[in-house]
């Protein structure tokens, strides 16, 4: 399953992420599907920032190398 890919990569954080949050709805005594989607939501927020070809943080360093080297 963790073979690399960026599919294997995404189907094992999601499966993480929402037995995480069910775990947590158990224990805390909550409602299941909101506690999955909010422990989903970090790890789409750092996919967002470091994704290895489209995160923000990649995109902003890509284009400051670009500048720097232009001039």
């Amino acid at each position: 399953m963790l073979g690399g890919s960026d599919g294997d990569i995404a189907q094992a954080l999601t499966m993480v992420a929402s037995l995480a949050g069910l775990m947590a709805a158990f224990w805390l005594d909550i409602s299941p599907g909101g506690a999955v989607v909010l422990t989903q939501g970090p790890a789409f927020g750092l996919a967002l920032l470091f994704g290895p070809r489209r995160g923000v943080i990649v995109r902003w360093a890509r284009a400051r190398r670009h500048a720097v080297h232009r001039g």
